[in-house]
């Protein structure tokens, strides 16, 4: 199977790069007639080559820092060198570009990552190391349990956290209360 062109036609945004006619002595290809994105960390060599091919159209630039941009960029389909469709790419010191659908707008839509977790999904995770590391196998009790119920546990702990930490400590201030109010108590008894 040619997984290029299954890719291509499939209409996906998974990464295929395009290789395109290797053309020898010149430490590049030529690259087809198409829209490409590019990481470039070597600013003049690709500066150079958009100067050479005013054919190539720039859509999109985004300035990464450190001497890195992401470009999207164009070759029409009336672009020709060394006698085959597309541009000539120095592919040696660029690398090879990336196939872009028109779903790719900018460098966000080049990058594969998780959804972020939900706050649940954290406590869960928590617990279940938590466990693991215990020894407690406290995962199976947490699938089970409501993010509202999980809320209320986490506002109890650290209700608790602050007791036991707060400066002067609560504690001696309870107690004394409790002897104060014992000794009020006493008075009426007698």
């Amino acid at each position: 199977m040619d997984w290029n062109e299954h890719f291509k036609n499939s209409g996906s945004d998974i990464g295929v790069m395009e290789r395109g006619v290797p053309i020898p002595d010149t430490q590049g290809a030529v690259i087809p007639p198409g829209r490409y994105w590019l990481d470039v960390f070597n600013q003049t060599v690709f500066t150079d080559w958009l100067h050479e091919k005013p054919e190539v159209q720039v859509e999109t630039t985004e300035d990464k820092g450190d001497n890195h941009v992401f470009y999207i960029f164009s070759i029409p389909s009336s672009a020709t060198n060394y006698g085959k469709p597309g541009v000539w790419f120095p592919t040696v010191q660029l690398g090879f570009p990336t196939i872009a659908s028109a779903g790719v707008q900018s460098s966000d839509d080049t990058v594969q990552k998780p959804d972020a977790p939900t706050p649940t999904e954290v406590a869960k995770d928590f617990f279940k190391t938590a466990g693991e590391v215990t020894g407690a196998g406290t995962s199976s009790l947490l699938d089970n349990i409501s993010t509202g119920t999980l809320i209320k546990l986490a506002v109890v702990a650290g209700v608790v956290i602050l007791v036991a930490t707060l400066p002067g400590s609560l504690i001696p201030m309870l107690v004394s209360a409790k002897a104060a109010i014992g000794r009020k108590s006493q008075n009426y008894v007698r």
